[in-house]
């Protein structure tokens, strides 16, 4: 299996742990109380009253929303402790099929259920070479008033039969759109080997 590194600004990103024991956390809530109390701290700003608990229940309910299925590693988009926290999941997994069509359907390049054509461009990062990077705007079935934008990357490094995918997804555009260049440059960050 393939290991992972990503070289990640603490100053905007919160990685959560992929496992809740004693080694990491053995509960979630305190993981998402004393990453709040962190934040807030390391941001120079004053919490007021319920600034903590805020921060907090929404890291809970991060954790409690994630399939673990779907993602090996989490990071919180969190440039202030005011800003809704945006997950971005990343996945490495040994590839399957023929190199450009994975790309495609890892980076949903082609998704029917998008409401108009995605955008699709080349990503290449130094570590992982060329790839593909996708926003599409969808309606999910079970709210279908609500416009979602999501964000995907998709690599293959060939060399270790590797297959690497990044994403989010989030109903407040405005807040996907602005965190496009920090996640870029996460995606740059990525590094994968044997």
């Amino acid at each position: 299996m393939s290991w992972i590194e990503v070289d990640y600004d603490p100053a905007i990103w919160v990685e959560m742990p992929s496992e809740w024991t004693d080694g990491t956390w053995p509960d979630y809530r305190d993981w998402a109380w004393d990453t709040a109390k962190a934040v807030w701290a390391d941001s120079g700003l004053e919490p007021g009253e319920y600034g903590i608990d805020q921060l907090a229940l929404a890291f809970a309910m991060i954790v409690e929303s994630e399939d673990k299925a779907l993602s090996s590693l989490t990071y919180l988009h969190v440039p202030e402790p005011t800003d809704i926290p945006l997950a971005v999941g990343l996945k490495v997994f040994e590839c399957e099929g023929e190199r450009a069509t994975a790309l495609r359907v890892m980076a949903n390049a082609d998704d029917p259920g998008a409401v108009e054509s995605p955008i699709v461009d080349e990503f290449t990062t130094t570590s992982l070479g060329s790839g593909l990077r996708t926003l599409r705007y969808l309606t999910p079935p079970e709210q279908p008033d609500t416009l979602v934008g999501a964000l995907n990357y998709a690599w293959r490094v060939d060399e270790i039969d590797t297959d690497i995918r990044l994403w989010t997804a989030c109903p407040d555009l405005s807040r996907l759109i602005g965190a496009i260049d920090d996640i870029d440059t996460l995606a740059r960050s990525i590094r994968v080997g044997e």
